[in-house]
C-alpha cells in the first residue's frame, strides 16, 4: 500500500481501527485538523477516504 494516502475523517471507534490497519500496511494516513479548505484540499488528493459522520457534517 505505500504511495496510498488516506484521509481519516472518522470519530468512532471501529472505522479508527480501520484507518490503523491500512497505516499499518503501509498507507499514509492523514487526520486533518484544519479548516474546512484544507481538508476539502485534501480529499482531492487522497485515493481513499474515510469517513463515518452525519451527512452535514464535513469537518
Amino acid at each position: 500500500m505505500d504511495g496510498i494516502t488516506v484521509v481519516d475523517l472518522t470519530n468512532f471507534l471501529m472505522a479508527r481501527s480501520t484507518t490503523q490497519i491500512v497505516g499499518d500496511m503501509g498507507a499514509d494516513v492523514i487526520k486533518p485538523e484544519d479548516g474546512r479548505a484544507a481538508v476539502t484540499k485534501l480529499i482531492r488528493q487522497a485515493d481513499v477516504l474515510i469517513y463515518n459522520r452525519r451527512p452535514q457534517v464535513i469537518v
